[in-house]
């Protein structure tokens, strides 16, 4: 009888690990509009949250589904050289505005960050940008999009205003 009740506590702590997963996995999807992250389906970005929200899976593809409106938030760069942003970002042509960069860490300062070898940008219009660098590194980049770009990376079609 001891052995069953053992099975059955088991089983149960079993159902409650996967539940709790499966809740944590759901949240993530639906930090965004819609899509599931993949370049046929993107994570649809709407907001500011949505943008900065990238940074939870910086290989997948996003969209802005609009214009986005950063006013009043303080945005941390999105990537950094140690985990640089691979994904695709398609702004589509719309205009993320009063993005306020702030950076005391990262040594590339953008609102990207780093794009690394297989990152691409494009597309995207920002207006209103400010770059506040507060940390003590002289040897930084720092860039409206990104800090820096590796080789094979790209930021094509976009421009600030």
């Amino acid at each position: 009888m001891k052995e069953k009740s053992k099975f059955v506590k088991s089983g149960i702590i079993l159902i409650g690990i996967l539940v709790l997963f499966l809740i944590f996995y759901f949240n993530l999807l639906s930090a965004f509009t819609g899509g599931n992250g993949t370049s046929k389906r993107p994570y649809e970005v709407s907001t500011c949250a949505d943008l900065q929200n990238i940074k939870n899976n910086r290989t997948a593809s996003y969209v802005l589904v609009g214009n986005v409106s950063c006013k009043g938030v303080t945005f941390v760069p999105i990537s950094d050289q140690f985990v640089p942003f691979q994904g695709t970002l398609d702004g589509k042509g719309y205009f993320i505005n009063h993005l306020k960069i702030n950076s005391s860490v990262t040594n590339h300062t953008g609102m990207i960050g780093f794009v690394g070898g297989s990152g691409v940008v494009k597309n995207v219009r920002l207006s209103n940008v400010t770059i506040d660098y507060t940390g003590t590194n002289t040897d930084i980049g720092t860039g409206v999009f990104a800090g820096a770009v590796n080789t094979g990376g790209q930021i094509i079609n976009s421009y600030a205003i």
